[in-house]
């Protein structure tokens, strides 16, 4: 279990960060404005220890702008990314969302 002097440091380490402007799009409930770390870098395979990367999309997100569910997908400079699985992360503030380019 973190402590709370953790979740500070990872609050005070992400803050520092660059968020981008998004937008989470839900069925029938609309959109909403959230601001987003998003990773869209490549992640091959890496055959000489068996360890298997994605090579998908993510995005960091408050959990609090994700709570709710009916989520559907995310629009980033224009690109609707659909959302295919949602990880809380234990005793974190922050949510990854694992997104897809996929129709």
């Amino acid at each position: 279990m973190s402590t709370q002097s953790e979740l500070e440091q990872e609050f005070f380490e992400i803050e520092e960060m660059d968020w981008i402007d998004a937008i989470l799009l839900s069925a029938g409930a609309g959109s909403k404005a959230v601001k987003i770390q998003f990773d869209n870098e490549y992640q091959p395979v890496n055959i000489h220890t068996g360890i298997i990367e994605s090579a998908r999309p993510a995005a960091l997100i408050q959990t609090s702008d994700i709570e709710g569910g009916g989520h559907d997908a995310l629009e980033i400079d224009g690109i609707t990314y659909n959302l295919i699985e949602i990880q809380k992360q234990n005793q974190s503030i922050f949510t990854i969302l694992i997104l897809s380019k996929d129709a």
